[in-house]
């Protein structure tokens, strides 16, 4: 679906969009979102396929831990994102539904929609949020932020580098005590690049990294 048919499909349903969030409602057209091929250009992906082979695609109805999400998305191996969505305009009802499944899936990345609101977190910190009026009108810009987003490189940063939108969130925010959260994320992306680089035959050592938290911290 292009830009301009998910303007005019908004146009026709947003007042159903009120009232209704599965099957044809919400969900379906944020759907047609992730799928678009001037958006997110993402695929639907088969329950067939192993988890470890999916790349820019998503499911629907996922289960773990006995939370339902509404939608994971498969960046790729590392990057996966649960996608809670609430009926248009509704979108506060979810915020609680985002973190456990962020817990549930133990991601950092996720993403809370009603259609039109597009809110992005790392962790329980709103990175930042779009409109749908925003992502189709300043579709690069949007995109821009998307890439920046899913790279995991720039996980860390994300968190401290808050946006004017989530600047509320600074009195909240205990450094402290997300340390060793952080230190242990990281870590994880350091073994996990060191094992790929032993795969591919770039050093003849164990690429098992340990480090120490008391060192760091």
């Amino acid at each position: 679906m292009i830009k301009k048919e998910i303007k005019l499909l908004w146009e026709a349903e947003q007042e159903e969009y009120r009232k209704h969030e599965i099957g044809s409602g919400v969900q379906d057209f944020v759907n047609k979102i992730l799928m678009s091929d001037d958006i997110f250009k993402l695929k639907k992906g088969k329950l067939s396929d192993n988890d470890e082979n999916r790349k820019n695609e998503f499911l629907l109805e996922q289960t773990k831990k006995q939370k339902r999400a509404d939608i994971i998305i498969y960046v790729d191996n590392d990057i996966i994102i649960p996608v809670e969505v609430e009926k248009y305009n509704n979108i506060k009802a979810g915020r609680e539904q985002i973190f456990n499944y962020q817990k549930a899936w133990n991601k950092k990345y996720g993403i809370l929609t009603d259609g039109y609101t597009w809110i992005f977190y790392n962790n329980k910190i709103e990175i930042k949020n779009f409109t749908l009026d925003f992502i189709l009108e300043k579709t690069e810009l949007f995109l821009k932020f998307w890439e920046e987003y899913t790279q995991a490189d720039n996980y860390y940063l994300q968190f401290f580098e808050l946006s004017k939108e989530t600047n509320k969130h600074e009195k909240t925010l205990d450094i402290d005590n997300n340390r060793k959260d952080f230190f242990d994320d990281i870590t994880k992306l350091i073994i996990g690049f060191a094992k790929k680089l032993n795969l591919k035959g770039v050093t003849q050592k164990s690429c098992t990294t340990k480090l120490s938290s008391a060192n760091l911290l």
